[in-house]
């Protein structure tokens, strides 16, 4: 199947960033202990955790990995 996106963002993501920026909503702050890339993904990851209240206290190497999701038009995945 071919998906057409007419949209695209960039968020961290994960069980743990999702996990600290809820956390953060409800409690106004948050901090989270992970490990990123020692690239500019991490830095904009670092940065936009920021911005949602998150403080993250990140161990560095490597390259951060990446993964797409496409949704559907309700904001669902789409299969």
């Amino acid at each position: 199947e071919i998906v057409h996106a007419s949209e695209l963002w960039e968020d961290p993501a994960g069980g743990g960033a999702v996990v600290a920026a809820q956390l953060a909503r409800l409690a106004g702050g948050c901090d989270f202990f992970t490990a990123l890339g020692d690239d500019e993904l991490c830095d904009r990851s670092v940065a936009r955790l920021r911005e949602l209240g998150v403080e993250a206290h990140v161990a560095r190497g490597g390259r951060t990995r990446r993964a797409w999701v496409h949704v559907d038009a309700d904001g669902e995945p789409s299969r």
